[in-house]
């Protein structure tokens, strides 16, 4: 650790230069612009070491992201027949990757060979020295402690040029962090150009739009949206595909922050349940993903079981033989209409105040599709 090595030479600093200088005054001066000169050198052979971590950095994580949107993917892949492509692009990028850990390896590799030959040079110092300060042969005892002394204050100082490597992998993390970090402040100063707020007791709407606009790069997505969400029955926002009703729920969920405008919803815990049109299935059991994320709800078995059937899972509930504690992979266990029927099943089992869906049915079949089926069954669970 780095630490450790600092406090290390601290240590050795502090007790072996007030030998060194007793020994040789000279020797103590020499080993100061030994090591200054060290550093030096390193720094300047090592100074792109920083940028060749980051890009190794950069390399591997677009190989592992490659790799894992193949796993991800891989049904649709075969089907399409777009595995040779897929794996010209992995390749393309294992090569890359290998490029760049190859450069960063030899960079290091020179900079650890010179750092070698240096410190082998410097071990004629203390003879030379102490020869010339003798004017003759010097003792053999004295020599043997003018070399380890010598040897452990240019070793102390010699700390960033033994480290390079640690050093240029660290910088080369701070710079990513920082620039993640002005990111974020990018984004934090965005948010204040769509304001949300919490829903007054006494107002007459749940869920207020004020001259809400919404932008996805340069493209205008809503311009100007008003409106009101009453307190009983339902609104339904409709629009062709593309014109950004996703968009609008992500900024109703304070998720999506290029824009401006003014929403005033309700705020409370537990009050409002947002359903996604890509249902997200939780790792746990059955009954994890009905009550998912209010896993302290006390719901009966029956009445699970009742919404399952309700929603059409019974098929679901005979292949896991209505065991509700059963554990499984959800999301590749169900097909995404079964995912966004549960996702429904949700609503109907935690039945919060208000529900903020989009598109909930668009995966499944025409039994189950249709709008005026899925409200009817909302409308009549007790």
């Amino acid at each position: 650790m780095l630490w450790l090595d600092g406090f290390q030479a601290v240590l050795d600093l502090y007790f072996y230069s007030t030998l060194l200088r007793t020994l040789s005054p000279k020797l103590s001066s020499l080993a100061v612009v030994a090591a200054f000169g060290g550093t030096l050198i390193t720094s300047w052979l090592g100074r792109d070491l920083p940028a060749l971590y980051s890009a190794e950095r950069v390399s591997d994580g677009i190989f592992t992201y490659l790799l894992t949107r193949m796993r991800e993917n891989a049904e649709s892949i075969l089907f399409y027949g777009g595995q040779k492509q897929e794996v010209q692009l992995a390749e393309k990028s294992l090569a890359k990757r290998s490029e760049t850990e190859w450069n960063r390896l030899a960079a290091k590799d020179v900079v650890q060979l010179v750092q070698d030959q240096y410190r082998q040079v410097l071990g004629l110092g203390p003879a030379l020295v102490m020869v010339q300060a003798g004017a003759g042969t010097p003792d053999a005892a004295l020599l043997n402690q003018a070399n380890e002394a010598f040897d452990a204050v240019v070793r102390a100082l010699l700390l960033f040029a033994d480290n390079c490597s640690d050093f240029s992998r660290l910088t080369a993390v701070a710079q990513e962090l920082f620039e993640y970090h002005q990111e974020q402040a990018e984004q934090e100063e965005a948010e204040s150009n769509i304001q949300i707020k919490a829903a007054d007791e006494h107002d007459s709407s749940w869920l207020q739009v004020k001259g809400l606009t919404l932008a996805f790069d340069d493209r205008i997505l809503l311009k100007d949206l008003s409106f009101e969400a009453p307190m009983q029955g339902g609104l339904l926002i409709s629009g062709p595909s593309g014109r950004g009703k996703t968009t609008l729920l992500r900024a109703l969920a304070g998720l999506w922050h290029k824009g401006v405008g003014e929403i005033k919803r309700e705020m409370k815990q537990g009050t409002v349940l947002f359903l996604p049109q890509r249902p997200y299935m939780s790792l746990g059991t059955l009954r994890q993903q009905l009550l998912y994320p209010n896993d302290k709800i006390e719901v009966e078995n029956w009445h699970l079981h009742e919404v399952l059937v309700r929603v059409g899972l019974e098929d679901v509930l005979r292949r896991i033989n209505s065991d509700l504690n059963v554990v499984r992979r959800w999301d590749e266990q169900l097909s995404v209409g079964e995912q966004q029927r549960l996702s429904v099943a949700r609503l109907l089992v935690q039945r919060p105040t208000f529900a903020l869906v989009d598109e909930v049915t668009s995966a499944n079949d025409p039994a189950h599709e249709p709008w005026k089926h899925f409200y009817q069954i909302l409308s009549t669970h007790p």
